[in-house]
């Protein structure tokens, strides 16, 4: 077989997945399997706890035989293995424990670098103290940085193991290596570190992985680069070989599309279009053993394409493509259901981001409309509708605040994303013409929580971008900047009665007074004031009779009455009388007459001094028709179970979409405004809502013939985390922190899911579906320092892994997911992907049909799979209309 057919075989081998994974190397001690140069022999590493603290089971392979098995103390985090059958492996003994942080981070330990022999005798050939005083990273007080062991390969010609590592926390990651014998296992020193690999700019991430090419000294390396250009930044990945000692052989850049975003936590470049490179490395040597070609391989995404490209690693040009393309193919739609009672006209009181009132007391707001476009909508405090201007020069832009100016003016500031940044934008309307322009003294600048001035100027909170504000300034009518103060965190600005500005920090808890030229009056430590700790406050709101109400997510009571002398002088929640409360998605603006009007995003609500709603202008919360669509569940005999977004009630459809009964939770259950939520449908036809908005985690139950039921000890239980009936069944799959569990029918726990399909412990949690049978898919955010990827882990009901599917849309998310075994199907934009649950074949995409996803909710499309065989649905929140698609072949 000659070298290229040989190529063929492994890269074929890469595409189906038979090659073995590559070590994980993370902030979480997860299975990790090294290869030898041939192939031959593999030492794998398993983890018996999250962490690394406990001790890990290591076993080395021959053609796929076990050789030896042994319990290792410390974690091997880190490991290789010769054609020989020796192995190596690093790893950390921590002496101060600190159970939040893995053992690598320990405030002192020591890295010890072990050697097992082909029997599995253990030798240890080095140890290295790290510690870290006063947050200061050292190795044996001497060299800069902490040494972090990135990874570890084997030399057989040049008889000798190399550990590559970089001293990391600081700018430039120099890069160390140390060798040792694998004769003997003898030390043969360390190199300097290595700084030439850094840019001259500044480094925020340098990350670097090392094979060991056969029968040279020389190294094989890549690591990736960001350093800021101009007002830009550079991203570029570069592979190189270089000396043992560091000398730079060659090396090779690609450079990666500027998008403004972090294109490296995961190593990926995509040098020129669809080439996603993941390196990984693999050698191809003739049958008379003369050539040694060493390759890397990566992903190829070109075209639509799903396959493997191979390039030479001393010239880094592609040498072989394979792999199968496909285009997404059209959709085969099968028909629709119509939900009768949906309502689909838009109000001009409708999903409103910003008010404030004038001095003539009209209420002006910002909204947008059904096509995402921003509006600027007058309306009088008893609801008539006097303007309504369309912001078409601020599509595509986030209009974020609103002020109130004399003389009929109106400040609008927010930001749009332009270039791969946010660029804040400050700009007036004048109502009286209708123009909308910026002021003419305006530098530039992001304003946050502008307040107008009496004499035509106005003042806020300024910041490098309209998440981070830092100053207080002042302007005069013009744009041009007065004065500027600094300030510690500024959250919110108000003008008080008195016309004292007051500033609120919401980091160190102060309010902080000055008068109207930038001069401090007086500083009010909240906590000690009100007498306990606040919690996270974000917002003030002046009173009538002088003093302010600082509003403190999430409390109970959130509204503080702060009294004009900085005593505290009560607090209270804002509610209706029957007990409805609402989730403020806008500043709360006062009156001259004491009373507050506020928004939940869906209407605007007035509240008097007390907090008691006593008004509101268009849908009441409590009776709002079906607009805007949280969540559907199919019950039995595939009826929609639909949650209003407004109010939290499920509305029950036939399978035609004729709406069959209300389900109406108990008016103090939830807050309203749009919240996230989630339906669920047992086997016995009970049903439960449950309100997903931290810490307004509720739920609603009712039983099969719709009858609320009251709170029980099992709801307080099921408020912890998201969770679904397996369809027709009274057991669920419930989240629990990091795990998956299934509980019985009894409530019982029956199987309890820690790991991803490929054996990684579990990150972050951010979704899962059921199928009919029990099984179901995890979608779970995994962060290590060689992967920051969503994994769809899918298992069977009595929780044994099934396979890990491919999800890689191009340049999108998943939006939404359903499973019925063997195809887990998911959404992004117009598209649905449907992947096989072993991820053994090739996935396949269909493009929907133009006006199926809606532009306002950013065609999130959402997909459902009813009883009915061979079909997906799919439905998006502002459309009352559910998409019947063929399930592919």
């Amino acid at each position: 077989m000659n070298s290229l057919s040989r190529l063929v075989v492994v890269v074929l081998m890469v595409v189906v997945g038979g090659a073995p994974a590559s070590a994980q190397y993370g902030t979480e001690y997860d299975p990790r399997d090294f290869e030898s140069p041939s192939g031959r022999y593999r030492m794998h590493v398993e983890p018996t706890d999250r962490y690394g603290f406990e001790p890990c089971v290591v076993s080395v392979f021959v053609d796929g035989k076990r050789m030896w098995e042994r319990t290792v103390e410390p974690s091997i985090w880190i490991g290789g293995v010769t054609d020989e059958g020796r192995a190596f492996g690093v790893g950390y003994v921590l002496e101060h424990t600190d159970e939040r942080r893995p053992a690598i981070l320990g405030e002192v330990s020591r890295m010890r670098i072990l050697s097992f022999d082909d029997a599995g005798q253990t030798t240890l050939i080095a140890e290295k103290e790290c510690r870290r005083p006063r947050g200061v990273f050292t190795c044996g007080g001497n060299n800069p940085g902490y040494p972090f062991a990135q990874r570890l390969s084997v030399q057989p010609g040049a008889d000798r193991v190399v550990i590559s590592a970089y001293y990391g926390y600081n700018a430039e990651h120099p890069q160390v290596w140390w060798l040792y014998r694998l004769s003997d296992g003898a030390d043969m020193g360390m190199s300097e570190p290595i700084t030439s690999f850094s840019t001259a700019n500044h480094v925020n991430h340098n990350e670097r992985q090392t094979d060991a090419i056969p029968n040279t000294p020389l190294i094989l390396a890549q690591w990736s680069k960001s350093a800021r250009q101009g007002d830009g930044r550079k991203h570029t990945t570069v592979i190189g070989v270089c000396t043992t000692d560091g000398v730079i052989h060659w090396q090779r850049e690609f450079e990666a599309p500027d998008d403004g975003g972090d294109q490296w936590r995961d190593d990926r470049l995509e040098s020129r279009p669809g080439i996603v490179f993941r390196p990984g490395g693999f050698t191809v040597t003739t049958p008379d053993g003369r050539e040694t070609t060493t390759y890397l391989c990566a992903p190829d995404r070109s075209a639509g394409g799903w396959g493997v490209v191979a390039l030479d690693a001393r010239t880094v040009e592609p040498v072989l493509q394979t792999g199968v393309s496909f285009e997404p193919g059209p959709a085969t739609i099968l028909g629709a259901i119509t939900l009768d009672s949906f309502v689909e006209e838009k109000p001009a009181i409708w999903a409103i981001t910003d008010l404030d009132i004038d001095r003539d007391g009209v209420i002006g707001f910002i909204r947008r409309d059904e096509n995402n476009e921003p509006h600027l909508t007058r309306a009088t405090m008893e609801g008539e509708i006097l303007s309504d201007r369309a912001l078409g020069e601020l599509l595509g832009k986030h209009p974020q605040h609103i002020a109130s100016m004399p003389g009929g003016r109106w400040l609008i500031t927010g930001d749009g994303f332009s270039n791969g940044e946010f660029v804040p934008f400050v700009l007036i309307f004048d109502q009286r013409d209708g123009s909308l322009a910026a002021p003419l003294g305006w530098a530039g600048g992001a304003l946050r929580e502008p307040v107008a001035l009496p004499d035509g100027g106005f003042l806020g909170l300024v910041g490098e971008d309209m998440f981070r504000a830092d100053h207080l300034a002042s302007f005069d009518r013009f744009g041009r900047e007065r004065w500027r103060v600094e300030c510690f965190t500024p959250e919110d600005v108000v003008i008080d009665r008195s016309g004292r500005l007051c500033v609120l920090e919401k980091i160190s808890h102060r309010l902080r007074y000055f008068s109207t030229d930038g001069k401090e009056l007086r500083v009010v430590d909240l906590d000690r004031a009100i007498g306990e700790e606040l919690q996270y406050p974000t917002m003030l709101v002046p009173t009538i009779d002088g003093g302010v109400i600082c509003f403190d997510y999430p409390s109970d009571e959130p509204f503080i009455r702060i009294d004009k002398d900085g005593a505290y002088a009560g607090r209270f929640r804002p509610a209706h009388p029957d007990g409805w409360s609402c989730v403020f998605y806008t500043p709360v603006r006062p009156t001259s007459d004491g009373s507050f009007w506020t928004s939940d995003h869906l209407s605007l609500i007035r509240m008097d001094s007390d907090g008691v709603w006593d008004r509101v202008l268009g849908d009441a919360p409590w009776a709002a028709p079906l607009r805007v669509i949280d969540d559907i569940a199919l019950g039995p005999g595939d009826t929609p179970h639909v949650i209003n977004a407004r109010t939290h009630a499920v509305h029950v459809f036939d399978a035609l979409g004729h709406e069959r009964r209300l389900l109406a939770p108990a008016p103090s259950r939830f807050t309203t405004g749009y919240c996230s939520g989630s339906v669920t449908v047992a086997g016995d036809g009970a049903v439960c809502v449950s309100e997903d908005e931290y810490p307004n985690r509720r739920s609603q139950w009712f039983d099969g013939s719709g009858s609320r039921l009251a709170a029980s000890a099992e709801e307080l239980e099921l408020q912890t985390g998201q969770w679904r009936y397996i369809p027709g069944t009274n057991e669920r799959w419930q989240v629990a922190g990091r795990s998956l569990r299934r509980f019985d029918a009894d409530g019982e726990v029956a199987v309890t899911i820690e790991r991803t399909a490929d054996g990684d412990w579990f990150g972050y949690i951010s979704g899962f579906a059921v199928a009919a049978d029990g099984s179901v898919v995890v979608r779970s955010s995994q962060r290590s320092r060689e992967r920051d990827q969503t994994v769809l882990s899918v298992y069977r009901r009595d929780g044994s892994p099934v396979g890990v599917v491919d999800h890689d849309f191009d340049g999108g998310f998943i939006g939404s997911m359903a499973y019925a075994p063997p195809v887990v199907v998911f959404s992004n934009g117009d598209r649905l992907r449907f992947v096989h649950e072993t991820g053994e074949r090739a996935p396949i995409e269909q493009r929907l049909p133009a006006g199926i996803t809606d532009d306002m909710m950013n065609a999130y499309t959402n997909v459902l799979i009813p009883e009915r065989d061979g079909e997906v649905w799919i439905w998006t929140a502002n459309s009352p209309t559910i998409t019947r698609v063929a399930m592919p072949e």
